[in-house]
Parts: C-alpha cells; sequence; structure tokens
C-alpha cells in the first residue's frame, strides 16, 4: 500500500512537468503528402506560349515554401509575368497568401526558376491542395524539356521543417501542337508581399553572377548558401509572432507551478508513510501488551 501510494504521487508529479513544458518541442518534423511540382506533362508549339500551375498536394501545415524549378532554356523560355518589375518573374498561385517574398527570379539562360517566401500574421498555415506558381513558356525549337523540382524546402509556421516529394513533368515543343486556348489559374498580384530586395538565390550567385553579387553575399538574410529556408523564415517572422519569445532558455511561471505541487505532493507522502510506519509498530504493541 506504501508503494502504491508513493508511485501515485510521483506519477502526479511527473505529469504536472509534462504539462507544464512546451508541446512543441515533441515533434522535429511535420509529416504528410506534401507533393510540390508539375502533375501533368505538355506539348506546346515552337513560338506559342503556354501557361501551367507549379501546384502542391497533400499539403499539412504549409506555411513557408523554398523551391527551384529547372527546365531546359534551349527549348524553354519563360514570360515575365511583373513587368513593372526588373529581371523575369513568375506569377503568384493562390494557395499561399502573399507574405514575405525572399525571392522570385527566372534564369532563362541558365533555365531555373527560383521562389521562396512565406507567409506572415495573421495568415494561416494552408492544408490541401492549391496552386503555389504560374508559369508562361515561350516554345522555342522542337524538342522535349523536362521540368525538374532540384530543390524543395518547406516550413510550419513555427519553423518546423516538413518533410515534402517533387513532382517532376515534361513540356513536348513539337510542329502542330495543339493551341492552349484561353487560360483559367487564378493568381494574385506579388505586389501583395514583401519584397528583400538584397535577397538573392543559390543559382543565381553562382550561375549567373551579377553586378551587385558582394552586396548580396554580405547583407542576404541567409547565413549560407545552401541553409534551408525554414531558418530564415522563422527569424523573418519573430517579430510578428511574440509567441517564439517564450522558447528562450528559462523556467516558465508554469513549471514553476508544476514544481511547487510536486514537493507539496512529495511532502504528503512522506507524512503519510512516516504515520503510517509509526502506527502500525504501537497497534503492534498494544496488542502484545493484552
Amino acid at each position: 500500500m506504501k508503494k502504491l501510494l508513493t508511485l501515485f504521487l510521483m506519477l502526479c508529479f511527473l505529469l504536472g512537468l509534462a504539462w507544464a513544458l512546451p508541446g512543441h518541442q515533441v515533434a522535429a518534423q511535420t509529416a504528410g503528402n506534401n507533393t510540390v511540382g508539375v502533375f501533368k506533362t505538355y506539348e506546346v508549339a515552337p513560338g506559342a506560349a503556354l501557361t501551367l500551375p507549379v501546384e502542391v498536394k497533400g499539403a499539412q501545415q504549409l506555411y513557408g515554401i523554398d523551391l527551384l524549378l529547372e527546365f531546359d532554356p534551349t527549348l524553354l523560355q519563360v514570360v515575365d509575368a511583373e513587368k513593372n518589375t526588373p529581371g523575369v518573374q513568375v506569377a503568384l498561385g493562390t494557395f499561399l497568401d502573399p507574405g514575405l517574398m525572399l525571392f522570385n527570379e527566372v534564369d532563362n539562360t541558365a533555365g531555373t526558376i527560383s521562389f521562396a517566401m512565406s507567409q506572415v500574421n495573421p495568415s494561416e498555415a494552408k492544408n490541401g491542395n492549391g496552386v503555389l506558381l504560374v508559369v508562361t513558356f515561350n516554345g522555342l525549337k522542337v524538342g522535349v524539356s523536362d521540368l525538374k523540382v532540384t530543390k524543395l524546402d518547406m516550413s510550419t509556421r513555427e519553423g518546423v521543417a516538413i518533410s515534402g516529394t517533387a513532382a517532376d513533368s515534361q513540356v513536348t515543343v513539337k510542329v502542330g501542337a495543339a493551341a492552349q486556348g484561353t487560360v483559367t489559374i487564378p493568381t494574385q498580384a506579388a505586389s501583395g508581399a514583401i519584397t528583400v530586395p538584397t535577397m538573392g538565390s543559390t543559382q543565381a550567385a553562382t550561375a549567373t553572377p551579377q553586378p551587385t553579387a558582394t552586396a548580396v553575399a554580405t547583407k542576404a538574410l541567409m547565413p549560407t548558401a545552401t541553409a534551408e529556408l525554414a531558418k530564415p523564415l522563422v527569424a523573418t517572422q519573430a517579430p510578428a509572432q511574440p509567441a517564439h519569445t517564450d522558447e528562450k532558455p528559462g523556467i516558465s511561471i508554469t513549471l514553476i507551478i508544476a514544481i511547487v505541487i510536486g514537493i507539496i505532493l512529495v511532502a504528503a507522502a512522506v507524512l503519510l508513510l512516516t504515520r503510517n510506519k509509526s502506527d502500525p509498530q504501537g497497534g503492534k504493541r498494544n496488542h502484545r501488551e493484552d
């Protein structure tokens, strides 16, 4: 009976500690389908335009994304979606809310589309299927171009990395390909996003150096060229999410309360054990005297 009582009180103490600890420390990664890429094959005639979506399917708690899509620049060229912005960009889909735009760059020489963006408060994390980007290509000459997602980093609102899978596709440029006709893929203006002008993609810095490459290297928010987007996303969102400040080392008020309750329970257990230890002995002595 004494052992059961002690175990019960200690269990209450441990449960109090578990309740006081932050819940987000339990999981280090969010699972799910989280497949990103182009999910159909397409055809386009030389000199014609082709608009296609870059989608996500099975998203779970998606808040920020960093991807690199590669194509054959000898067969396809990306049409600029933002005429008032220097360089070549793709259009934003409607799955994620415009937030902090780290980079949206197309290199028609290297054949790369670099895109990285995070939502910001008060936007909620997104689940399900939707369009991330809308890309318009011009066909150049006959051939088959792969569309490959060669980099894919995703994160939740709390900065937890999300595992994902790339969906690759192809665009065939051939004479006589049917015209695409009217395109009904919804997009949203990039003007709603907060752009970081000093941000440069890894590919742009290595494949096609720009005159401002030194400034980008010294002022970029990413600590290294190969750093995952999830970490800078958290760093840039921290001012808008006061909840993150609770993750600093230290003892929270809730944890202190739990420890005090645990001490009280242990003291009560000691008191009960001491009383039970003295009373039965006294009972035995009385029984012997009779």
